[in-house]
């Protein structure tokens, strides 16, 4: 198994109160064995497996082009929170996760999901 430290951070600058620093913030998986999933999305419903238990988080990488709505939700019937179309996602969950769903606004579209 490999071991994942994936870091989040920078800076917003321009605020009425000067620049804030955002982090860093590390999730790390000692557990985690790598692993990435090509999706290509149906428009709807797409259901995302998480490929092992020991999974605790991901990326999910769009298309730079894409103006389709992406919704994520925890189930098929979820209301879920609307994703950003183009960048990329960071989204962790606990060990044993089995699945989230994706409802995308138009098939065809090409997603990249790497595993940590």
């Amino acid at each position: 198994m490999s071991v994942a430290n994936v870091s989040i951070s920078g800076q917003v600058t321009g605020e009425p109160s000067g620049s804030k620093q955002i982090g860093p913030f590390t999730i790390v998986n000692a557990t985690s064995g790598g692993a990435v999933t090509e999706l290509t999305s149906i428009s709807g419903n797409n259901t995302i497996t998480v490929p092992g238990s020991q999974y605790v988080a991901c990326v999910i990488a769009k298309p730079s082009t894409n103006t389709a709505s992406i919704t994520l939700g925890g189930v098929a019937g979820d209301t879920g929170v609307s994703l950003h179309p183009t960048n990329p996602t960071v989204l962790d969950f606990p060990a044993g996760t089995s699945s989230f769903v994706l409802n995308v606004g138009s098939s065809g579209l090409a997603f990249e999901l790497t595993w940590f």
